[in-house]
């Protein structure tokens, strides 16, 4: 089987280095330090996959992505960038990329999504969900076009509608088809958990916390540990719950009543 070939475009010297060592042993790898370099290279080698950087000086990653659309055929693009960047993403996404690594990233989380991307194909179950979700609206044809280029990513969504128009099962949809399809997906209703009990119910416990805590229980967050957490009406959530989901989605880190420490958990919300 002939080898993947890979074009990373990062103005990071170091950065590059470490990634031509990082994928070099299971991909042809080459690397270029700005986006019109890159350009050239990708019109002439063709790559099976870009990874791309979003801020370079000269000619940045959306622009980038502007001239790959020109050409004739479509080459995949991941774009890497910080999660406080994530209106650039959604436009880059928008512009054709695929999906988004953060930085700064955990190696074998990027080895492992670049070998997700190359391994996957259209899943029937997309067929499926849309199946399963009744409308053929012009509407409804808008929002499965926006499923379809975001759930592949590991960008967080917000699901807006009223109530009983399908947001669990859109959520749902999302989930199988993403990379995550494999972890769970945990959907949580915020309405219904009494106020004293959301900390808890989320973020989990340590043993001795409180009152009756005999033993220490994983919250909602680590329970959707590699799959998706699904947050039903997450506007009922006091603003003092909200400002530390916050922080949880920013770093993507928890903090479990009674810790004095965080823990990384790996879960789309």
């Amino acid at each position: 089987m002939k080898q993947k070939t890979i074009l990373i475009i990062d103005d990071e010297p170091a950065l590059l280095a470490h990634l031509r060592r990082l994928l070099g042993g299971d991909y042809q790898v080459e690397g270029v330090s700005s986006a019109r370099e890159g350009l050239h290279r990708a019109k002439s080698a063709r790559p099976d996959l870009i990874l791309l950087d979003l801020k370079m000086p000269q000619m940045g990653g959306i622009e980038f992505l502007r001239e790959l659309k020109r050409m004739a055929d479509h080459i995949p693009a991941i774009v890497m960038s910080a999660y406080a960047d994530v209106a650039s993403v959604v436009q880059a996404m928008k512009l054709g990329a695929v999906d988004f690594i953060a930085k700064p990233f955990n190696d074998e989380k990027l080895k492992e999504d670049i070998e997700i991307f190359f391994s996957s194909s259209k899943r029937p179950g997309e067929k499926l969900f849309k199946e399963s979700i009744v409308g053929n609206s012009t509407q409804m044809q808008q929002v499965w076009s926006l499923i379809e280029k975001f759930a592949p990513s590991d960008i967080g969504i917000l699901l807006i509608g009223e109530s009983g128009t399908g947001k669990e099962l859109f959520a749902r949809a999302i989930h199988e088809m993403s990379k995550r399809s494999h972890g769970p997906f945990v959907p949580v209703d915020c309405a219904t958990i009494p106020e004293s009990l959301v900390e808890s119910e989320l973020f989990g416990y340590e043993k001795g916390a409180f009152t009756g805590a005999s033993v220490g229980r994983p919250g909602w967050f680590e329970t959707a540990h590699k799959g998706t957490l699904f947050l039903d009406e997450v506007g009922n959530l006091s603003s003092t719950v909200q400002a530390k989901l916050l922080r949880s989605l920013q770093e993507s880190t928890i903090s479990p009543i009674g810790s004095r420490s965080h823990r990384s958990v790996d879960a789309r919300v």
